[in-house]
């Protein structure tokens, strides 16, 4: 089989969560990860982010709109059989993907990005509250780190 046949066949995965330009953390380093596994890459950003390995400059949400149509159209056209999920800046980012992902039978990975320092325009505060009522129910599986699992508990 050949390069452009496997990739023909490859199951899509849509990764879901913040840009960081330096591909060091979200959708691009989770793209990365799902070709890396074989599978083809689908990406809808929650946030875009002002960064590099170094440092940390500014975070700006997308609307939750603008992530409900990304979500629509990539879920609709690509039919993933799964979902990585990381960062969402607000609550109401949170039910428009739970909404999004409900009833598709997808295998989703929650990884609850809550900020181990406050990153103004990252993470509300209501997230974590969102996503053990809406989005960790769908999930087949969820990465938190010991300060993420301790704020979800």
């Amino acid at each position: 089989m050949t390069k452009n046949e496997r990739r023909r066949t490859s199951p899509f995965c849509l990764a879901v969560g913040g840009f960081d330009p330096s591909g060091g953390a979200g959708v691009l380093a989770d793209v990365a990860a799902i070709a890396a596994a074989g599978a083809r890459p689908l990406a809808a950003v929650t946030t875009l982010t002002v960064q590099t390995h170094r440092a940390f400059r500014e975070a700006r949400p997308v609307t939750p709109r603008l992530l409900d149509l990304q979500l629509e159209l990539l879920l609709d056209t690509y039919a993933p059989v799964a979902v990585k999920n990381g960062a969402m800046p607000a609550a109401a980012h949170v039910r428009r993907t739970a909404l999004r992902l409900a009833g598709r039978g997808l295998r989703l990975v929650v990884d609850p990005v809550l900020g181990a320092t406050p990153v103004p325009g990252l993470v509300g505060q209501d997230v974590a509250r969102e996503l053990v009522r809406s989005l960790l129910p769908l999930a087949a599986l969820v990465t938190p780190n010991v300060g993420e699992a301790a704020a979800l508990a």
